[in-house]
């Protein structure tokens, strides 16, 4: 599946989590944060499947966006911050 497939079926859940990722890129940016564009895919294909899979009644759509954050946002900034700490 790629962003623009997946962009065909489901538009607006696209286009609602990249800008949820760009208000964390903003709020993040102050603090010398910077987001990996390339991977803006992962982030919306998380989302995604997680609407293909039909995982609303499991996992509603805040919290699904919480763990999206929280597995594809937040370690790509710790791990770039630990090794901006080694250099």
């Amino acid at each position: 599946m790629t962003v623009g497939e997946g962009y065909k079926e489901q538009a607006q859940l696209f286009d609602d989590v990249a800008g949820l990722i760009e208000e964390v890129r903003t709020i993040l940016e102050p603090a010398g944060c910077r987001l990996d564009t390339g991977r803006e895919t992962r982030r919306v294909l998380y989302m995604w499947h997680w609407k293909k899979d039909s995982l609303e009644a499991l996992l509603p759509y805040k919290t699904a966006l919480d763990y999206c954050i929280l597995q594809k946002v937040l370690p790509k900034i710790w791990a770039r911050r630990a090794f901006a700490r080694r250099s």
